[in-house]
């Protein structure tokens, strides 16, 4: 009777001490990408201004399968990380952002904030926002959801900017 309670016990630890090694095995990335064309007729130093983006296919069960998981095991997905990148022109950097925010939501969920920064660097040309550590299951799990980016701008916009904005996902999922 004590090797049982021993070897019980031994058990419980050892499950207890490999849950993250369980969940790495059973994590994986998505991409998805897309792009926010800023007007040269935004107004410096105004209240935030939306710029709007399409609709973003999420292709989450094809993501799922190709991950060896369905979509009903997903146990948990997150931001990792969300990058700005200036497309065109080839020579324009972000010194004309000095702020930005983005949101997602779904015909269905509410909009949430996913990212941000506030203080961005002038002579980049890329940066990597502030995620939230919110869940984003029931966006990502959609057929499509949408981004709503806020800008605030430090400077007058010449010509129209577009920006290419880089999204990665953190997907958990349960084993059986």
């Amino acid at each position: 009777m004590r090797h049982a309670v021993l070897i019980s016990l031994a058990l419980l630890f050892i499950t207890a001490s490999s849950c993250d090694t369980v969940d790495e095995w059973f994590t994986f990335e998505i991409n998805h990408s897309t792009e926010i064309k800023v007007e040269s007729n935004v107004i410096p130093f105004d209240p935030p201004a939306n710029m709007p983006t399409p609709d973003i296919t999420t292709n989450a069960e094809q993501s799922f399968e190709n991950n060896n998981t369905r979509k009903h095991l997903i146990k948990d997905i997150k931001l990792k990380s969300l990058k700005v990148s200036v497309q065109e022109p080839p020579d324009k950097t972000l010194s004309f952002l000095k702020e930005i925010y983005v949101y997602i939501s779904t015909d269905t969920y509410e909009e949430l904030l996913i990212a941000e920064s506030t203080d961005i660097p002038k002579d980049a040309k890329s940066i990597s926002l502030k995620t939230t550590d919110k869940s984003l299951d029931k966006y990502v799990k959609s057929e499509k959801y949408n981004l709503r980016t806020q800008i605030v701008t430090r400077e007058v916009i010449t010509s129209d900017v577009t920006l290419d904005v880089d999204l990665t996902f953190l997907v958990t999922a349960d084993p059986f």
